[in-house]
Parts: structure tokens; sequence; C-alpha cells
């Protein structure tokens, strides 16, 4: 399921001339707690060197089919744009 939610994303973004480099916070849904590691896991392949800022809750989600739900904020051109990273210890 959470490769089908980036599809949507991407295909989404795509429609407006944006991608996922231009996302810049995230807000992961997973149902089942112990799912957790594995999506994230999946996530941190599609966002490494994006590093959104991303909160992460197990809530229900309607339905026990839903695993997981993906939310993002992107502003098109921010993958481009001249930023500071800071790095936190």
């Amino acid at each position: 399921q959470t490769q089908q939610v980036f599809d949507n994303i991407e295909t989404a973004l795509a429609a407006v001339g944006s991608c996922l480099a231009d996302v810049v916070m995230s807000r992961v849904f997973i149902q089942n707690p112990a799912d957790t590691m594995a999506v994230m896991d999946f996530i941190g392949t599609k966002f490494r060197g994006i590093d959104p800022a991303t909160t992460v809750t197990s809530p229900p989600l309607g339905s026990s089919e839903y695993k997981v739900e993906l939310e993002v904020t992107a502003y098109r051109g921010a993958a481009t744009a001249t930023i500071e990273k800071i790095q936190l210890a």
C-alpha cells in the first residue's frame, strides 16, 4: 500500500509540474504500530536526500483494509531553491 500511496502522490505532483523533491512536509498515518518500521524504511528510500519535516502517527484509518496514508505539502520549485540546511546533533 505504501508503494501505491507514493504512485498516487507522484502522479498528482507531476500533474501540477512538481515532484517528490519539492515535498517539504509529510504526515504519515500508519494504522498498525507494528508496521511502522517497514513503512518508514520504504518512505526513507523515497525521501532520502529530500528530508521533509515528517510527523508519524498511528490512528484508525476508517477500515482495517487501509494500512497507511500519507499527506504531503510540496512547493513547486523547492527542489532547486537555495537553502541553508541545518544539521542537529
